[in-house]
């Protein structure tokens, strides 16, 4: 089974639409060139260029290179074991289990994570495949273009995104739900000594399948090898039939990573036909997002997606 990918979403837990969850993008924009207040390069080669970040008021601050934690050979096999899975089951699905099955495909005019353009605020086309099973456990996988670094800034050679995930979903109540998923961000193509993979644990906590709490954690965030935290409070609120108000507000913690954290607010209109979602949404981040990705991908963008169900 092929994937050809195409989605775009604003929310941050990665989950095809078609299931009511949301979906989690990567992003990955770091600064290079001058300290305004020293005239102190961080970092002039290329090789380490989208590793080095510039923040003002500490100019003495140690910057480290990215180094790769996991092996290809590992991130290899964990992806072939979720494709094969979802392979063989899609196959072995009968007529009554076709609704175990779903995907999408969209494109939209950007793709952000967490607030933070993918595309240095280009176009984004996407697509996902999910299996869910009656027990709770799912799989998916999803897939997109992705441009981390303007043209002025060399190229890190990661062109496309794939995530890999399996999880456990579970109602604990009438109103309460359970979603707990180990994704796995992986950049195919990048340059020699360059490696963003890297897993990240997740959980959420819903309530009427209107008000959701994530939390998320990662021990090499960006292939750093250094820890981050992620909070998200959300909600989904219909208007009339079909029409959906949605909210969200996110703290993402890479003080371990980039010596920064920041924080991001979303708002947007979805509206939803019987093939397909038509969505626009606003974003905005703190100034302190500038201390750690370009300033392309960060501040306020209006996004226009649709994403088509099946």
């Amino acid at each position: 089974m092929l994937l050809v990918v195409l989605h775009i979403q604003y929310s941050d837990i990665r989950r095809p639409i078609t299931s009511g969850k949301w979906d989690l993008p990567i992003e990955r924009y770091r600064k290079n060139g001058w300290n305004s207040s020293t005239g102190q390069e961080y970092c002039g080669d290329p090789s380490c260029r989208l590793f080095r970040f510039v923040i003002s008021d500490r100019p003495n601050i140690e910057v480290v290179p990215v180094y790769k934690v996991l092996p290809k050979s590992i991130t290899l096999h964990g992806a072939t074991l979720v494709i094969v899975f979802l392979a063989n089951s899609a196959a072995g699905a009968t007529e009554e289990d076709e609704s175990l099955l779903s995907g999408s495909f969209a494109v939209g005019s950007d793709l952000t994570f967490r607030g933070i353009s993918q595309t240095m605020s280009n176009y984004a086309i996407e697509s996902s495949l999910e299996l869910s099973l009656p027990s709770g456990l799912y799989a998916y996988a999803w897939g997109s273009n992705v441009d981390f670094v303007p043209s002025s800034a060399g190229d890190d050679g990661a062109s496309h995104e794939i995530d890999l995930a399996a999880g456990y979903y579970a109602d604990l109540t009438e109103n309460l739900a359970v979603d707990i998923a180990l994704i796995r961000y992986m950049f195919p193509g990048t340059v020699s000594d360059v490696d963003y993979d890297f897993n990240e644990i997740m959980a959420t906590l819903s309530y009427a399948e209107t008000i959701s709490a994530t939390v998320a954690h990662s021990d090499n965030v960006d292939g750093t090898g250094s820890a981050s935290m992620f909070y998200r409070l959300g909600g989904s609120f219909g208007l009339r039939e079909n029409t959906a108000l949605e909210i969200g507000i996110g703290h993402y913690d890479l003080l371990n990573a980039y010596g920064e954290a920041y924080s991001y607010a979303e708002i947007g209109i979805k509206q939803s036909f019987e093939f397909a979602d038509v969505a626009i949404s606003y974003t905005d981040t703190s100034d302190s997002a500038e201390q750690i990705y370009y300033e392309q991908a960060t501040g306020q963008r209006l996004i226009v997606s649709v994403q088509f169900n099946w």
